[in-house]
C-alpha cells in the first residue's frame, strides 16, 4: 500500500477527554484511548493476531528451554547417555530457533502496524486540516455578509 492508495479515515477520535464542566482538562484511560484508536486500527486485525501468536510462541519457547536443560541433566548426563544429550541439544536448538523466528515475526508485525496506524492518523489529521481550511473562510464570509446586511436593514 502506498500513501496515495491509502483510504482516508475520517472517524472522530481524541486521546484526551477534553475539559469537564469545571473547565479542567481530563485525561483518558488506556481503555478509552484504545476504543478511540480502534477505527484507525480496524484494518490491522491480521497483523495484530499474528504478532500476538508470535509472542505466545516466543514465550513458550523461552519457558521450554530450561525444562529441556533440566531434563537433560537429570536423565542423560547423570546416566552418561550422550545420545540423549545430543537429542536434547537438538530439541533445545529447535526451541531457541522457534523463539528467534517468533520474536522476529512479532517485531516485524508490530512495527508495520505502528507505521500504518501512524500513517492513518496523519492522513486523518491532514484531511481534517484541509476541511477546516476550506470551511472557515466560507463561514467567515457568510458571517460578514450577514452582519453587513443586518446593519443595512
Amino acid at each position: 500500500m502506498t500513501p496515495s492508495e491509502a483510504r482516508v479515515i475520517s472517524s472522530p477520535y481524541r486521546l484526551s477527554t477534553g475539559p469537564d464542566r469545571q473547565g479542567r482538562q481530563g485525561s483518558a484511560s488506556v481503555g478509552t484511548a484504545l476504543k478511540r484508536l480502534a477505527p484507525v486500527m480496524a484494518d490491522q486485525r491480521r497483523s495484530m493476531i499474528a504478532a500476538f501468536v508470535a509472542t505466545i510462541v516466543a514465550s513458550v519457547a523461552a519457558l521450554v528451554a530450561p525444562i529441556i536443560i533440566g531434563r537433560t541433566v537429570d536423565l542423560y548426563i547423570s546416566n552418561r547417555d550422550f545420545t540423549g544429550v545430543l537429542r536434547s541439544a537438538a530439541m533445545l536448538l529447535l526451541a531457541y530457533l522457534a523463539g528467534l523466528v517468533a520474536t522476529y515475526v512479532q517485531t516485524q508485525q508490530m512495527g508495520s502496524v505502528g507505521r500504518r496506524v501512524l500513517f492513518n492518523l496523519r492522513n486523518a489529521l491532514f484531511t481534517k486540516l484541509q476541511w477546516t481550511a476550506m470551511v472557515m473562510p466560507c463561514a467567515i464570509l457568510v458571517l460578514s455578509l450577514s452582519l453587513y446586511f443586518m446593519k443595512k436593514s
